[in-house]
């Protein structure tokens, strides 16, 4: 799963800072999505955590606390 090609935006939640997405037309996203949905909604990799908002077309990501950016 990556989102290196997805437009993100940094956001803040009640659990602090995170990035999001809704890049809904690039087929990136589109198989980000799929992704998720395969990995049960809340995988992680790369250090990263990510999800999927309730309304289904916006993605989070999450730096994972003890790691640093790629």
């Amino acid at each position: 799963m990556e989102s290196k090609q997805n437009k993100l935006e940094k956001a803040e939640g009640q659990s602090g800072t995170y990035e999001r997405s809704e890049d809904v037309n690039n087929p990136d996203f589109k198989a980000m999505l799929k992704d998720l949905a395969s990995y049960g909604g809340k995988p992680t990799k790369n250090g990263w955590f990510y999800w999927r908002f309730k309304n289904g077309s916006t993605v989070g990501r999450k730096l994972l606390k003890n790691e640093s950016k790629p």
